[in-house]
Parts: C-alpha cells; structure tokens; sequence
C-alpha cells in the first residue's frame, strides 16, 4: 500500500505516523494528529469527511495550545470546528491563504489571525488533510484487511495468510496472556474449513517448565475451544493453561475467518468514470508503478462493448493500449475507425483532463454528438467507447494505487 500512502497531500503539519483513519460505509473518521508550529504544540482532532468530501464532524482531543489563555484567544468557531464544517479541501486551502502561501501566520484568512493564529492555522491544516485526502484513505480503508472474527487474543497488525488453491496458510502472531507472551503459530485450513496443519514457531511460554507442561495435544494443534483459563476445557489445563488458551485461539481464528480470507482477493472499489464500463468484468493487476487493466465497455448502440488491455504507469498516463475484442458491428465499421483510435496511439501520454476534452468536456454527456472532431465518423460511438476505456484507465490510478506492498 505504500504508493497509496506516497500519494497522499497536504502533508506539512501532519504527524503521518500517528494519524489514522477509518471507514463507516462512506464516511472517513480520522483523527488527525498534527505537528507543532512554535510555539503552538501538537494537536489531536477527530475530523469526518463525507462522500461529497466536505468536513461533517470535527473535534478537537488534545489542544497543542502552550496555555489556557492561548486556548482562550482561539476563535470560537476554529475551537468547536463550525468553520471547517461544509468546506470543501479549495475552501480551506482558501482560509489558509492559498495553495502558493506557505500556510504562515501573516498569509492566512483574517478568520484565523489573533493571538492564537498558529493553533488555529494547525486546526485549519487538519480539516483540510483530512479533506483532500479521502479518495486515497477510503481506498486504504479498503485495503487494510478483511473483518475477522474472534479476534481477541490476535495480534492483526502482525499476523498474516496466503491463499494457496483451497487452503488458507495462516502465520498467526497472538497477544500475550500474562505471564504467557506472544505465540507464532503457522496453521493450515482447507476447504472443510478445518485445520490440517498447525506448528508453533515461536513458543510464548515463560520458560521451559511451562512448555513442558503443555498438553501435547494443543503442542500437536489438536486442542479445542476455551477462552480463559477458568473458562478452558480440562484437556487444556495444567500448568500453563493460558499459553494452551492462545494456542487454542489462534486455531479457532483460523477456522473462523477461512471464508473471510478465501474471498477477499480483490477488494471492491469506488471507481470514477464508470458511464461507458462494465465495471463486475472489468480487471486490474498491479506491477510495480504500472496498473494493468482489462477493460470491458458496455454497448453503446449500434456499437457493441469492446475489451481493451491499458497500461497506466506512475505519470498517470497511458504506455500501452490494445483492443483485445473490437466491437464495431462489422468489419466495415471497424475499417471506418480512426487509425490512431484502434492503435491507442491518439491516447498515449493523455492525461485524464485532454480525454475529457476529446469527448467534448465533463458536461458533454459524452455523446456522438459533442465528442471531438479527431472521433467522428462513420464508427463514433466505436471510438467513444474506446476513449472512454483510455479516461477510466488514467481517472483511477490514483485510486488503486500503483505500486502496492
């Protein structure tokens, strides 16, 4: 995910990495940790933008201000976050002087300017991450994982699982039990969602005496159920009875999250530019900074859908266009096409705004009848479809990623 997270904007004051963000359907809840601006200090807000990527809640956690008198010279509308509310990132990009300003004091809008104006440019700053950044965060959202279930003595961030044909290959990283530590646990689940192989890699037992006095079974992974050590079934009992219920755990998320893992191999996206594409067959494969698609257009009569292959590199444009399955009505129609149409050259090295412009602007309706002259002729809607594909292609790379880890 790491072209995802090169992408970002509007970065300045932001501490990265301690700033996170979560998806309700789609709403992002962030909460944005900013860095100081001397001699304001760091603040900590909850900021939620919405589909239309306009702020709609926003409070602050911790504030950075040196002092209570500093807290009071804030603008009241700055401290409970009514400014922000409704704007979109142009408009508090505006309310901090401009994209060209350098966010200082003397540059800001006469709204954050008093004896807190550095509070409240970072207050500011935060809105307006947490706006231009929400293509990139949703689709972060989208990527950072599957829900899993049971899930309490499993440490997510460091366990991991490969698809491999029907089985689910699980490193299990669990949480300590104290005085148990943290167990690494490879476990294997097939098709009947049962396990066929488990080993422990790392053993989180204080010391020897307590591996020794696990059950061989649960060592062997065929222990069963038990959340506590007063809970546990007898056959987990002994004198580690809690390295035996982490063990017993890491099994049970197994088994239970097989479905969650066999199906989540491609995750859904909000794709733009969707009028013309047949997006449920429509693929994508990620190589290095290039993005790969498989586009299928939909029909637009007479002319049938078209499956193109387009290359989209880190520049955002495209390197490579091929019709895969041209679907002109007949070959006379085809013929009538343009030339650099169905090579792709007349798309190559276009970005995203000149293929709009070449389908006659974003309120055309990207019609036969406003698309530019270099598409028209006997094969139009032929060349609209193709078009089209080019502007999906290049309009969602951002939002895929490029790269990805």
């Amino acid at each position: 995910m790491m072209a995802l997270q090169n992408s970002l904007v509007n970065t300045v004051y932001i501490d990265l990495e301690n700033t996170t963000a979560t998806a309700d359907g789609t709403t992002l809840n962030y909460t944005v940790v900013t860095l100081g601006l001397s001699p304001a200090g760091s603040f900590t807000i909850n900021v939620s933008v919405g589909e239309d990527k306009k702020i709609s809640e926003y409070t602050i956690k911790s504030n950075g201000s040196t002092d209570q008198a500093y807290i009071d010279k804030m603008p009241a509308n700055v401290k409970d976050g009514s400014l922000f509310k409704g704007k979109t990132a142009e408009e508090l990009l505006t309310l901090l002087g401009g994209a060209d300003s350098g966010f200082t004091s003397a540059e800001v809008d006469e709204s954050l300017k008093g004896g807190a104006t550095r509070s409240s440019i970072l207050c500011t700053y935060a809105a307006l991450f947490a706006a231009s950044n929400y293509d990139v965060y949703l689709k972060l959202a989208e990527l950072s994982g599957p829900a899993f279930v049971n899930t309490v003595y499993i440490d997510l961030d460091k366990t991991t699982y490969t698809v491999n044909g029907d089985n689910v290959v699980y490193t299990v990283e669990t949480l300590g039990y104290r005085p148990a530590g943290a167990f690494t646990i490879e476990i294997t689940v097939g098709a009947d969602k049962k396990i066929s192989a488990y080993e422990i890699k790392t053993n989180g037992s204080t010391d020897q005496s307590y591996i020794d006095s696990m059950p061989a079974n649960v060592l062997l992974g065929g222990a069963d159920s038990g959340f506590t050590d007063k809970e546990a079934d007898e056959a987990l009992t002994g004198g580690a009875t809690r390295s035996s219920v982490l063990c017993t755990y890491a099994a049970l998320f197994a088994v239970s999250n097989y479905d969650i893992c066999k199906g989540d191999t491609e995750p859904s996206v909000n794709f733009v530019n969707t009028q013309y594409i047949d997006v449920e067959n429509t693929t994508y494969t990620v190589s290095g900074d290039n993005i790969v698609y498989s586009i299928v257009t939909t029909a637009y009569r007479p002319a049938k859908a078209f499956t193109i292959e387009i290359t989209v590199g880190a520049d955002k444009k495209i390197s490579a266009y091929e019709i895969k399955i041209n679907g002109s009505t007949a070959q006379s129609y085809i013929d009538k096409m343009p030339a650099n149409v169905k090579d792709g050259s007349l798309f190559k090295g276009k970005t995203a705004d000149e293929l709009i412009a070449l389908l006659g602007g974003a309120d055309s309706g990207f019609t036969d009848q406003t698309a530019d002259e270099a598409l028209k002729g006997g094969a139009t809607r032929s060349s609209i479809l193709c078009t089209y594909a080019a502007l999906f292609a290049v309009s969602n790379y951002s939002l895929l990623g490029g790269a990805q880890e």
